[in-house]
């Protein structure tokens, strides 16, 4: 939707424009630059994104006038650490970035402040937002991506019909009351994966005045919007602030429309495990390492999705999550880890998923998981992947 550069470019091999190497472990305890030294960048919203996970509602109090901060040194501690960062998913790779945080010349005077979780299932929200206060001038707000719940997937899925989602809604009214509060300081708004869409989002909205206090917004890898919103007058008012970053291999990045091209980073992973930034891959002067492009398998998926999409009505959209969200509740997964278990045990199969809906809905699904299954079956076999690119 957002494909940088060509196909051709694209077919450039990784090892060719690089040594993999480093990652955003090594930025952070490397880093020591202060924030009055080198000034709040990319890198370091990655940080900031991941932070956004953890589970603070026990020592960092809600989003109200008068509340006190916590230094990031308190919640480093072994003690407090188990706690927050449990049950969440990368939960070690967490503590690890938070405890590297709180020793290093850059992050260790961060404090934390306005905590927010929301997880209703009713309306179908799974909401999460942090601020974080880098000096007297300027303030991280982080939005928590998708957590391992299915409601907050279903939300993520929701987006592809609706707008707003209630998580839109509440991250716009979270960084209208913060940027209110904080109104002497420069804020950098920032979220990965569905996090990214709402750090978007809630910048479009959250009104003039603390529009006027946003320096930067960074969307990493999240899904971008439907055209009309990306083409708007809303949008228009951020886009010179506004920054993509998805890895070469991204399928949730790529997801919709992006009103800037985005710009492409390395993995030490592959597929879909790509979209943890705590994979990417940082460059010997402690940048993040760009790519020319996605890769090509990326650039096949983003064109397969996005035709197939395209040709779908709002009702349509809204039948296809309702029945996939259907097929997931008959399966028993209780979180999106379950449901990944069994689609690689076979449990979940979507060519015997489809036999059993409707002939309507199967007619909307079927072209794409035809073309999906088609280019697996290439990926496999060399003689058809060889006339492909010929």
């Amino acid at each position: 939707m957002n494909t940088p550069v060509s196909m051709e470019q694209a077919l450039v091999p990784a090892e060719e424009n690089m040594i993999r190497s480093a990652t955003l472990f090594d930025y952070v305890q490397n880093e020591t630059a202060t924030f009055k030294e080198k000034p709040f960048c990319a890198e370091d919203s990655l940080l900031f994104t991941q932070l956004a996970y953890l589970r603070l509602g026990e020592y960092v109090r809600p989003l109200r006038r008068f509340t006190l901060s916590v230094p990031i040194s308190r919640l480093a501690k072994p003690e407090v650490l188990d706690e927050i960062t449990h049950s969440i998913r990368e939960s070690e790779n967490t503590a690890r970035l938070l405890t590297l945080a709180a020793n290093s010349r850059r992050f260790s005077r961060v404090r934390v402040k306005f905590f927010e979780a929301i997880t209703d299932e009713e309306i179908d929200q799974q909401f999460s937002a942090t601020t974080f206060l880098i000096d007297s001038s300027t303030a991280v707000i982080a939005y928590r991506g998708t957590d391992n719940t299915i409601v907050g997937w279903r939300e993520n899925f929701n987006m592809a019909y609706m707008t707003p989602v209630p998580s839109q809604t509440e991250a716009t009214e979270y960084l209208r009351r913060a940027g209110s509060i904080l109104n002497r300081r420069e804020l950098h708004v920032c979220g990965h994966s569905k996090g990214g869409n709402l750090a978007v989002f809630a910048a479009m909205f959250c009104g003039r005045d603390v529009q006027s206090q946003i320096r930067s917004v960074y969307n990493i890898d999240g899904p971008g919007f439907k055209d009309d919103l990306v083409s708007g007058r809303a949008m228009q008012s951020i886009v010179d602030r506004l920054h993509v970053i998805v890895p070469e291999e991204s399928m949730i990045g790529t997801l919709l429309s992006h009103a800037v091209p985005y710009k492409v980073v390395f993995s030490t992973a592959k597929g879909f495990d790509q979209h943890n930034p705590m994979t990417w891959v940082f460059d010997e002067t402690g940048s993040l390492s760009y790519a020319l492009s996605l890769s090509r398998g990326a650039m096949i998926f983003d064109d397969i999705a996005d035709k197939w999409f395209s040709g779908l009505t709002n009702k349509d959209r809204e039948t296809v999550v309702s029945v996939l969200f259907d097929i997931i509740g008959r399966s028993g997964a209780s979180s999106f880890d379950q449901v990944i278990d069994k689609i690689k045990s076979g449990e979940i199969n979507a060519f015997r998923e489809l036999k059993n809906i409707d002939a309507g809905t199967r007619k909307l699904l079927l072209p794409l998981v035809k073309a999906l299954g088609l280019e697996y079956v290439k990926s496999k076999i060399p003689f058809l992947r060889g006339r492909e690119e010929k």
